[in-house]
């Protein structure tokens, strides 16, 4: 055979561009779901599979966005991770769907060593402004209210992501008087629920219940979509954005806490830069931030503050371990504020170097500009600056690995 003849199977094959795969977001609901008001859509195609039903739940009295609009954030940074398009077969807030374009394609450069790529996003509907909308569901399934929702802007509703964490504690503190709802997010969905959560949660509700603030529970299934594509440290920003899209009528503004300070461009799935492209006509999504040292500092002088703080992790229910890397961090962070009398009332453990040079073991890529604060402020004989410093350098050495690999090796729990 002529070796510059093409075979009867080569000359088969297709040409042209290979079809990008999509993610389908379809058959949206508004329902009453085990009890609570719930929004959902079908997902299918690229990181969905076969089909997932995904969820945005509220526990109490309150009104969700019909709309598809939540669903953006989460479809779209499954779809990046995924090497997918996005195509929603659903009405969609037309500013929301313009934001989100712009979102992913910063988030996508963010994890870039990681394998994200910009995903189109399309939506077989856009609405100029979603506030028409039915007003409420009841358990049986019918809509009651006008056509159109109270105008939360008109009130200025101001709703922050509330965990007991540092971050958000602080922020708290520091927008006291804007602030009229907490938002928590309750992992109910398995493997996540256990009894543990359940305490967690408990003692989020009994904290929010003292600062004379409503809590609004919510809870989705959606990390059955994340979890085995981006993963917590790129997914939680969008997640977080999907909820505040989600509870829009009720609020005029959603703040999420930074974990880091003003500036700081970490590579990871909620920025200063990055989380205001999520809003939509209805809500804005707002970024608050600040350095640790300052918001820890705010956390140390409040006893409420200190009564209710949970920044750990990897203990079953309430309280902090002490030995973990959060832990320890926040540990740290109080002692160089002149708080470290206070300690012990708050963690089962005790600070020292050596459990910090136990820690390092761990790499801890996205915690790496919070431990560089750390060492910058410690006395240089201090042992704990030295132990820090090889925390440092460990998670220097896992970041140069994910470039090389594109992979993640740590995720940082939002706070």
């Amino acid at each position: 055979m002529d070796a510059n003849a093409t075979s009867p199977a080569a000359a088969r094959q297709p040409t042209g561009p290979v079809p990008v795969p999509q993610l389908v977001v379809e058959d949206l609901r508004t329902e009453w779901f085990d009890g609570v008001v719930a929004i959902s859509a079908w997902m299918r195609g690229g990181p969905a599979g076969d089909g997932l039903r995904v969820r945005f739940r509220l526990h109490g009295a309150g009104v969700l966005d019909p709309t598809a609009t939540a669903f953006v954030p989460v479809a779209a940074v499954a779809a990046s991770w995924a090497g997918s398009d996005v195509v929603i077969d659903a009405p969609v807030d037309a500013v929301a769907l313009a934001g989100a374009r712009r979102a992913i394609t910063l988030l996508a450069g963010f994890g870039s060593d990681a394998g994200a790529s910009v995903p189109s996003i399309t939506a077989s509907e856009v609405i100029a402004d979603t506030r028409v909308i039915p007003a409420e569901v009841t358990p049986s399934g019918d809509t009651v209210g006008s056509s159109h929702a109270p105008d939360a802007r008109d009130r200025h509703q101001v709703g922050l992501f509330f965990t007991r964490g540092v971050d958000s504690t602080a922020t708290l503190l520091a927008d006291a008087d804007t602030v009229t709802h907490l938002i928590g997010i309750d992992w109910v969905d398995p493997p996540y629920c256990t009894p543990g959560t359940e305490a967690v949660f408990a003692s989020t509700r009994m904290a929010a219940a003292e600062r004379g603030l409503p809590l609004l529970r919510v809870t989705s299934n959606v990390r059955d979509l994340l979890d085995a594509g981006p993963g917590w440290r790129w997914a939680f920003g969008p997640v977080l954005a999907s909820f505040g899209l989600a509870v829009a009528p009720m609020l005029s503004e959603v703040r999420i806490a930074s974990a880091f300070g003003p500036g700081d461009l970490t590579a990871v799935s909620s920025q200063e830069l990055l989380d205001p492209w999520w809003s939509s006509s209805q809500v804005a999504i707002v970024h608050r931030t600040a350095t640790r040292l300052d918001r820890t500092a705010a956390v140390a002088g409040d006893p409420w503050a200190m009564r209710w703080l949970k920044v750990c992790w990897m203990r079953s229910g309430d309280g902090n371990c002490g030995r973990c890397p959060k832990c320890l961090m926040t540990m740290t962070a109080l002692y160089i504020c002149g708080a470290g009398d206070r300690v012990a009332g708050c963690f089962e453990a005790p600070l020292s170097a050596d459990a910090v040079w136990s820690s390092t073991q761990v790499p801890r890529v996205s915690a790496l500009p919070i431990m560089q604060e750390l060492v910058g402020s410690l006395h240089p004989d201090d042992p704990l600056r030295h132990a820090w410093e090889g925390a440092v350098a460990v998670a220097k050495q896992a970041m140069e690995a994910e470039k090389t690999v594109g992979a993640t090796t740590d995720t940082l729990g939002w706070e």
